[in-house]
């Protein structure tokens, strides 16, 4: 009992020391991805930036890049985020954007195509700069079409 109280104390302290996210803030996030599709699954890594233009809607680009058994893939994408929940301590968003596929395969030239994404996700904030980022989002390509789920760390510049 002395351990769970020990725990909420000290959860309740630090939730006092966070803030909300606010507008003109920029942020860079990375971690890992795991790509989902018909033609089978690989895990990648992530890393981008978020730059707020209100206390609800930001623009998130990012690249991915996945090594599979045939090649390589990656991904460029330019999200825009809407956050319909923003707290101090979780933050839930939707995500749509623009996502341009990249496919090499070993003495093949690359195959490039573009399409749509959406999604949704959400941050936990951990400290006042560092946060939880959890991602699930679907993208529809000619190449190849199917879900990206990042899970990973986001920093707050300022």
């Amino acid at each position: 009992m002395k351990v769970k109280n020990l725990i909420i104390g000290i959860l309740a302290l630090s939730s006092s020391f966070m803030s909300a996210q606010e507008k003109g803030q920029i942020s860079g996030f990375g971690g890992l991805n795991y790509y989902i599709a018909s033609g089978g699954s690989a895990i990648g890594f992530n890393v981008g930036a978020e730059y707020l233009f209100t206390d609800n809607i930001s623009i998130a680009p990012s690249y991915t890049m996945h090594n599979t058994e045939g090649g390589d893939t990656s991904e460029i994408n330019i999200d825009g985020r809407y956050y319909f929940v923003v707290d101090k301590q979780i933050n839930w968003f939707a995500v749509a954007g623009y996502r341009s596929f990249s496919q090499s395969a070993q003495g093949q030239p690359s195959v490039t195509s573009g399409g749509f994404s959406a999604g949704a996700g959400g941050l936990y904030k951990i400290s006042d700069k560092l946060s939880i980022v959890a991602q699930a989002k679907y993208g529809s390509v000619k190449l190849l079409s199917g879900t990206n789920i990042l899970a990973g760390i986001q920093y707050a510049f300022n």
